[in-house]
């Protein structure tokens, strides 16, 4: 159930990084140096927007522009010391890389099903305490699911910035499996 629990946080994820913005993830044309920069930027980005003590999140786990002159200067000045013009664009980018790095991580160039996908309807298979009937629906919701995130992850991200992101996605999936704990 861990690996269920893992996925589930990723799209999580795709859930906090969807922004409501102009910019479509799809115009961004991510580099080898962008990836680069959300790598090695983001835990600290991450970590000292947690010390602000700001709740950048809302409860639908959108993440929201912080209100007030004073706070969005500072949440500004932190993404900048990574490189970002400012907040708006560190979700951008982030977001276009999480997009991309999902469409890998979802088999897009083989449109296959996840092996934790598999691995979770398994381990739904082999559980003794549930019924036939719970067993088909988790399956079918699982199914469901890994489907509707594949078609996501297909119109969220262009091929170009699919093959920039595929190199870095261990890095990546580390950032992620971090933000876990």
């Amino acid at each position: 159930m861990l690996r269920s629990a893992s996925l589930i946080l990723l799209l999580l994820i795709c859930g906090v990084f969807k922004i409501s913005a102009q910019t479509d993830t799809e115009t961004i044309k991510l580099t080898n140096t962008d990836v680069d920069q959300f790598i090695n930027g983001f835990p600290v980005i991450q970590r000292e927007l947690q010390a602000l003590d700001i709740n950048y999140m809302q409860d639908d786990h959108q993440l929201t522009m912080p209100e007030g002159a004073e706070i969005l200067s500072k949440v500004n000045s932190i993404v900048q010391k990574q490189g970002y013009d400012d907040y708006a664009d560190f979700l951008l980018k982030a977001g276009t890389i999480i997009n991309a790095y999902l469409a890998v991580e979802m088999g897009r160039e083989s449109g296959s099903i996840q092996p934790e996908i598999q691995e979770s309807i398994r381990e739904i298979e082999k559980n003794p305490y549930y019924t036939e009937e719970q067993k088909k629906q988790m399956k079918d919701a699982l199914i469901q699911s890994s489907k509707a995130m594949e078609e996501y992850s297909k119109s969220a991200s262009t091929d170009e910035n699919i093959s920039v992101v595929k190199p870095y996605t261990s890095q990546i999936k580390q950032i992620i499996e971090a933000g876990d704990n």
